[in-house]
């Protein structure tokens, strides 16, 4: 028997998403039935997947589509994705500790490289789990990613928080002419700074705080977008 790829088996996904191929993979944008998108010009078949990487256009809870990856570390991988049930940007980051584990690409689930890592990588789904409550605490503050949902699939955790609307402040620092002006800057990193100070109350501490970390919106405020405490575990 056929059935119809799992987004489609959703009445909501017929009704609101845009054909699920025709999203770009790199802005969410809908770049129609072309290879290339017109708006921020990626083309998906010119760059060959990781094979440690959810593919492009995976589901994850009934709900959220996979695009490309942001940002790895050792830890983590945190890919750019598209909620269709709130028709917005989000990114969603997936407890995939590399030295421990591997991805079966039959059904994507996250396996241990050796039975002995079990221990280990459990605590490490605790503590990510742990960060997750704690910084969807602060979610009413500016300053940091708003955490809108969490859950576990594939055999690992994931916690999904929106995509704030700006550049990233490595891009800013590329160029004099768009650096952040020096006289606002504390009226810039203010908000951010508030809520290190109060998730380092807590005993969580950022452990990649950089320009790739941190989007300046248009209202020139710093949003802090992928908090990596768990990368200390």
């Amino acid at each position: 028997m056929d059935f119809a790829p799992e987004w489609q088996q959703f009445p909501y996904f017929m009704d609101k998403l845009i054909a699920n191929n025709t999203l770009c993979m790199n802005c969410m944008a809908d770049k129609g039935p072309v290879s290339v998108c017109p708006y921020c010009h990626f083309a998906e078949n010119a760059i060959a997947e990781n094979a440690a990487h959810l593919p492009y256009r995976t589901l994850l809870h009934s709900r959220y589509i996979i695009g490309k990856c942001l940002t790895r570390t050792p830890f983590s991988i945190t890919y750019l994705g598209f909620d269709p049930k709130s028709e917005r940007k989000v990114r969603i980051r997936e407890f995939f500790p590399e030295s421990m584990v591997v991805r079966e690409k039959s059904n994507l689930r996250v396996l241990l490289r050796n039975p002995d890592f079990k221990e280990e990588y459990e605590f490490g789904i605790r503590k990510f789990t742990e960060e997750t409550q704690a910084l969807a605490a602060v979610k009413a503050q500016p300053g940091i990613a708003h955490i809108v949902d969490n859950f576990q699939e594939n055999g690992t955790i994931y916690r999904v928080s929106i995509q704030p609307e700006g550049q990233l402040l490595s891009y800013l620092l590329e160029e004099d002419s768009l650096r952040p002006p020096r006289e606002k800057l504390l009226t810039t990193f203010r908000p951010l700074m508030l809520v290190l100070e109060q998730l380092h109350s807590q005993g969580l501490l950022h452990y990649a705080l950089t320009p790739q970390n941190i989007v300046i919106g248009d209202d020139n405020i710093a949003t802090l977008v992928n908090f990596s405490g768990t990368d200390a575990i």
